[in-house]
């Protein structure tokens, strides 16, 4: 079956060949004169069977084996360990009280699904971050740095809008895990009244 295949694709290339051969002959202005000229020197097309072993080169190296396509020197997916807890490293004694308690990061993948709380610049001023609000069940999620996309955009617009008032915010986005910190990318955002 592939030896078929390759007799076909050699026919092809070397008909394709033979093609643009002639037809780059008869394109150039003056090419009678040079065909007069050549046809006593030298043949005026390659004879076949060179072509065909030219195209039969091309194919061998068409369906040579690719070594870096080769899964036997693929390397080792990176992954990371889902089971793990994590802490948050704004937390414990790296939060501005320092009595506060550790808290753990929650996981990649999750969503937070309208969720209620204002927005802070980072300590070192470079990304905003959600502050979550507590609702009466004694949540103890840490901030959460929120991700450049359109979303945001619009939420700081709508801080840049407030001159100085405090908004809040409901949000819902999916959590990405970052070297003990948790990130999301905005999905919805409302002002909250």
């Amino acid at each position: 079956m592939m030896t078929v295949a390759r007799q076909i694709a050699a026919t092809v290339i070397a008909v394709t060949g033979l093609s643009v051969l002639v037809a780059a002959q008869t394109t150039r202005p003056g090419a009678a004169e040079v065909a007069e000229e050549t046809s006593a020197t030298a043949p005026a097309t390659t004879p076949a069977d060179e072509v065909s072993e030219e195209a039969s080169d091309v194919l061998d190296d068409m369906f040579a084996e690719d070594p870096m396509n080769d899964p036997s020197s693929a390397g080792t997916a990176l992954r990371a360990d889902p089971i793990a807890p994590s802490f948050d490293v704004s937390s414990g004694s790296a939060a501005v009280d320092p009595t506060a308690p550790t808290l753990r990061v929650m996981r990649e993948g999750t969503f937070l699904v309208d969720r209620v709380g204002r927005v802070e610049r980072s300590r070192d001023g470079s990304l905003p971050m959600f502050i979550f609000e507590s609702d009466g069940d004694a949540l103890q999620d840490p901030p959460v740095m929120l991700m450049p996309n359109l979303k945001l955009m619009a939420l700081e617009d709508a801080l840049d809008a407030a001159e100085g008032e405090s908004l809040r915010f409901r949000i819902t986005g999916e959590l990405t895990e970052y070297r003990g910190r948790n990130y999301v990318l905005l999905q919805k955002v409302i002002v909250v009244q």
